[in-house]
């Protein structure tokens, strides 16, 4: 069989230079498409078919051509035939998408209702398969049929070569998909030890099993040394063993799969320390596609990255299924890769299959239902008062014209720069990542200016809010969505102009938010903005949340919210769960700002922490798996807290602990400690006694304490307590500089900057002879370069009073400096994008 993979050499004949173009004349077609992949072909990437007609007089020049799904030829994915590439009559011609060079393969994905369409070198449709229908699947492709003259579904893919028809039998009705679905999702329970309702099941499976995955010993290197790319590659078996034990097989899974690294944080910080990466694995794309991992078809592997307990996502989808919410199951496995350990993961249900939506929303309609990933990337967007945003515009903006992008740094594959392993160099990793979001975040904005859209049709198209279920006809919905409360979106005092309540199902919001707020859940929609998806069911956008290795983390508050929350953690208000203002939360502010609304809130609140959070049965059952995986906790890439991992079954009442000048909180301690102030609140709550009202709390107090008479200092306080006004205050906020204001999360001081050609060549952090103060401030500059922004003058604001402060340091002396601004000047557009 011959493939054109990439090069359109393979199938393709390369003609003369001087061969004329010959007309189509309606004799070229797309005569195959699978938009899942087939096994052995295009490295399970989708893929095109051409086949020109025998009773073509001479070749076709495709030179010029242009091959495009839904968004159209002016799309930057589209993608144009090089001069010369000829298709002679009677070829088949498999076309690759996909790959690592954009000039020579298309870059788009096929949806499962695209149409894929071929035009002329002058710009008419020469050949379309219309919408496809929506029932590809591994190894069945979209093919033209010629007896029937139309294009049908066939379970025999034949790339390369005349078609051959195996029609898919007709559709399954409603009734024998979902008797499917609960069949599949039952398949799983022993294996996860956990019912529908978060319970243990009889026979379920030990604590911990072993996952052993065998893989070329090629492939397997290449997966390690191209972490970077998150490119899949293939493995060969897959089995599920007792811990300890490879003999003692309670799955085997011969005909393979593919897998790929996955992740942000996670994937980075792996790669950079050279410690363990987290894995997406497909246990059905190997060559039997009816093979599961007891019912689940793809999963996460997981570490423990940030989390010493390693129990984390573990025990927050038990208490997501305790408390009636849409959950991903989760269990604790030691991976093996050819025999060699890697190190304690959870592997969790990937959200993108319909058994987990079928248990999430049961009655949801097959005709119109989708499930929504909001990433990371997507926020910001259409943020014009977002000094990040802002920055990630300036630099774009002088890219414009860039041709070296597409494909852009945001997308997966091989343009990705590697990133560079610096073991056991936290601060050098932690500007490294911080600094490859910039750049990320800046290839956004490129996009964004390219694609001249709203930031919803932006997003979707871009796949920055990715559907992952459902049909390509809930796209404008999502749009509408994203533009209404999301990009942009701002609440007035009290959110009254957010009609957010109506787009919503309120009660899934608001028990999601309830549980996010008792297990201080910062990362999240409730913090950042950040780790959740939105699902259409019945009409209504739900949210899913996921990503709980952060859950009961202080140094996690005091990144995403203030340093000071780190000491008060537990003591969080439930009335003022956000880090600041209310109506700066796009998802939870309007809710919680009714009246009504948060009356509810509150008592979900009281329903979680009564009959799950302080549930003993649950406890007990916490306690049982920190028990049983605390041998290879302790051993795990990702546990530099192991001496103090006793900790995490005491019975003690502290939940904070002091380790080598970081702080530690033991999972178990910090429930029960966070499950008795929230008690204390709501009791508070119920007497009347409640301390402040919500009007008495300052928009800029942060990680309120509920038991507090007033805020921790004064609003307009330059202190560490926070900077004043968001930073936007006179001898401060300055609109002609290209850094605005911000507040810096390390110092938790406001900064800002400008141009400076003289900073040019100047070490970051230090400045040059005679640098000379911004006007109205005391204050000493230092230089930063940045290759986006170019030379740049940096100083800490004045205080809001434009008093001075001869203590707050100088350029020469840098050390400090470097460490904090190195991190929190990349960290802006994070924290400014992403996770504020």
């Amino acid at each position: 069989m011959q493939e054109l993979a990439l090069t359109l050499t393979l199938a393709l004949t390369l003609g003369p230079a001087a061969a004329a173009a010959a007309s189509s004349d309606g004799l070229v077609q797309i005569s195959e498409v699978s938009d899942k992949g087939a096994t052995g072909v295009c490295e399970g990437e989708d893929w095109i078919e051409l086949h020109l007609a025998d009773s073509a007089a001479t070749a076709l020049d495709l030179g010029g051509y242009i091959l495009h799904d839904d968004n159209g030829p002016e799309d930057a994915d589209a993608f144009t035939f090089p001069a010369g590439l000829e298709l002679s009559p009677g070829q088949y011609a498999l076309i690759c998408t996909g790959a690592e060079d954009a000039s020579t393969s298309p870059q788009f994905g096929i949806g499962g209702t695209d149409a894929v369409t071929l035009l002329d070198a002058a710009g008419a449709v020469a050949a379309s398969t219309g919408a496809l229908g929506g029932r590809g699947e591994l190894d069945v492709t979209f093919a033209y049929d010629e007896a029937a003259r139309g294009y049908v579904y066939t379970t025999t893919p034949t790339p390369g070569s005349a078609n051959a028809i195996a029609p898919l039998p007709e559709p399954e009705t409603v009734d024998e998909m979902r008797a499917r679905l609960i069949d599949q999702n039952e398949r799983g329970s022993a294996f996860f030890n956990m019912d529908g309702a978060g319970l243990e099941v009889e026979g379920g499976f030990a604590d911990l099993v072993d996952l052993r995955i065998e893989m070329e010993a090629s492939s397997r290197q290449e997966m390690h040394d191209e972490r970077s790319y998150e490119t899949y590659r293939p493995f060969l078996s897959a089995t599920v063993t007792s811990s300890g034990d490879p003999d003692g097989v309670l799955l085997d899974l011969p005909s393979g799969g593919r897998i790929r690294p996955k992740g942000q944080s996670t994937l980075y910080f792996g790669t950079c320390m050279d410690r363990t990466v987290p894995y997406s694995v497909d246990f059905d794309r190997g060559s039997d596609p009816s093979q599961t991992l007891f019912g689940v078809q793809r999963a996460y592997l997981r570490t423990h990255f940030g989390d010493g307990s390693h129990s984390r996502e573990w025990a927050m989808h038990r208490m997501l299924a305790r408390f009636g919410l849409p959950h991903l199951r989760t269990r604790t496995v030691r991976l093996f890769l050819n025999g060699e350990y890697e190190g304690l993961y959870d592997v969790v249900e990937a959200p993108d299959q319909e058994h987990v939506f079928q248990r999430s929303f049961p009655g949801f309609d097959p005709e119109e239902y989708g499930l929504y990933k909001v990433k990371t990337l997507s926020l910001g967007c259409g943020n014009d008062d977002d000094p990040g945003f802002t920055l990630a515009l300036a630099g774009a903006e002088k890219r414009i014209d860039d041709l070296d992008t597409p494909p852009y740094r945001f997308e997966r594959g091989e343009h990705r720069p590697i990133i560079s392993v610096k073991e056991g160099d936290w601060i050098g990793c932690s500007f490294d990542f911080f600094t490859n979001i910039q750049a990320e975040f800046e290839d956004v904005a490129l996009a964004f200016l390219r694609k001249n859209a709203t930031c919803g049709e932006f997003l979707v198209d871009q796949g920055l809010i990715d559907r992952d279920l459902g049909g390509k006809g809930l796209d404008n919905a999502m749009e509408l969505f994203i533009n209404r409360h999301l990009a942009g979106s701002k609440c007035d005092d009290g959110c009254a102009n957010s009609d957010l309540a109506d787009d919503v199902d309120n009660t899934n919001f608001l028990r999601n938010i309830a549980v996010m707020a008792s297990v201080l859940h910062t990362d999240s929609p409730l913090g950042n903005g950040n780790n959740y998806y939105l699902a259409y069911n019945d009409a209504l956008w739900s949210m899913v949340q996921y990503d709980h290795n952060n859950i009961l983390s202080d140094s996690i508050a005091e990144l995403l919210c203030s340093p000071e929350c780190k000491a008060n953690l537990m003591k969080w208000s439930i009335l003022r769960p956000t880090c600041r203002s209310l109506e700066g939360n796009q998802m939870a502010g309007p809710l919680l700002s009714d009246d009504n609304l948060r009356a509810q809130y509150v008592e979900y609140v009281r329903e979680f922490v009564d009959d799950v959070m302080s549930n003993e049965d649950f406890l007990s059952q916490l306690r049982k798996h920190i028990e049983a995986i605390e041998d290879a906790s302790k051993s795990d890439p990702w546990n530099d807290f192991a001496p103090l991992f006793d900790a995490e079954l005491s019975s003690g009442d502290t939940w904070q602990y002091t380790f080598d000048s970081e702080t530690y909180v033991p999972l178990l301690p910090a429930m029960r400690a966070r499950a008795q102030e929230i008690e204390k609140q709501l009791e508070a709550i119920d007497s009347g006694t409640f301390p402040r009202d919500l009007d008495d709390i300052g928009s800029n107090e942060a990680c309120v304490a509920w038991d507090a008479d007033g805020p921790r200092a004064a609003e307009d306080s330059d202190s560490s307590s926070g900077c004043p006004d968001n930073c936007i205050y006179d001898g401060c906020y300055r609109e002609d500089f290209i850094v605005p204001a911000f507040c810096d999360p390390t110092t938790n001081r406001c900064m800002h900057g400008t141009s400076d050609s003289k900073c040019a060549g100047v070490p970051n952090t230090t400045g040059y002879a005679g640098i000379s103060r911004f006007d109205g401030s005391d204050e000493i500059p230092f230089c930063w370069t940045d290759p986006n922004a170019g030379s740049l003058k940096i100083a800490f604001c004045p205080a809001k009073d434009n008093g001075s402060d001869s203590d707050r340091g100088s350029s020469e002396d840098s050390g400090g400096l470097m460490v904090s601004f190195a991190i929190s000047f990349a960290v802006q557009l994070v924290v400014a994008l992403a996770f504020a």
